[in-house]
């Protein structure tokens, strides 16, 4: 039995009397990714164990790393990377609002992303069978490529990663338009300033450009690698 499949039973297997295991994501700049599961206390726990393994698993096949974003393989912790797995790679994971964060004079400082895995036992089995998948050769192997692009539309207002798909608005499509040909270019990394000036001089924050779209801040745009700096998450 494939190694995936045998992760698909052993999740199936877990007694949740209530099926109603979740993992509440939240995401701050002093706690970024952080997860919390909710639901019976046992199913907790087994769910725990087997997603320990799981986790680790997913770093240990090549052909399955080649498929991974790059947030799943910087998470050091096998049951976040296992968690961040399901939100990347799963059309499961719901957005919660997002939520002002203030300091102790009432000034506003950041922002609160939230968001919820429902039903998380049978997510990660549905996962566990894509990865399965992915192991076998020939065509499932030609399909596991295709799914690992990025693709979009003539003007970036669609953007597909992973088969996962991004509506844009027009300023959010030129945003990422600069950073696509950033990237192609071989220069990924591009100045906040630039890009507010050419897309939308009287915002004072890339991130508020995509304040209406979350998910694709969340998911396609990532801090470069000097202060200021953004790219495309790949």
């Amino acid at each position: 039995m494939s190694p995936w499949r045998s992760f698909e039973k052993d999740f199936r297997e877990i007694t949740d009397p209530y099926n109603d295991l979740r993992a509440d994501w939240s995401d701050q700049e002093d706690s970024p990714d952080h997860w919390n599961l909710a639901g019976f206390r046992s199913a907790e726990d087994r769910f725990e164990q087997i997603a320990r393994l799981a986790g680790k698993a997913l770093v240990l096949d090549p052909a399955i790393k080649s498929i991974l974003p790059e947030q799943v393989m910087q998470d050091g912790d096998p049951v976040h990377r296992w968690l961040t797995a399901l939100r990347l790679m799963t059309n499961q994971f719901k957005y919660g609002p997002v939520l002002p964060l203030h300091d102790a004079n009432r000034r506003h400082v950041g922002d609160i992303l939230s968001g919820t895995l429902n039903n998380v036992i049978e997510c990660s089995a549905l996962l566990c069978l894509r990865l399965a998948a992915e192991e076998a050769p020939s065509v499932q192997a030609t399909s596991a490529r295709q799914s690992s692009m990025i693709t979009h539309s003539p003007d970036f207002r669609s953007i597909n990663k992973r088969g996962l798909e991004y509506s844009l608005t027009s300023k959010q499509a030129q945003v990422y338009q600069i950073l696509w040909d950033a990237y192609e270019s071989g220069t990924p990394d591009v100045g906040q300033d630039y890009l507010l000036e050419e897309v939308s001089p009287s915002v004072k924050r890339l991130r508020d450009v995509f304040k209406s779209n979350i998910a694709a801040w969340k998911e396609l745009i990532g801090s470069g690698n000097t202060k200021g700096t953004f790219r495309l998450k790949m």
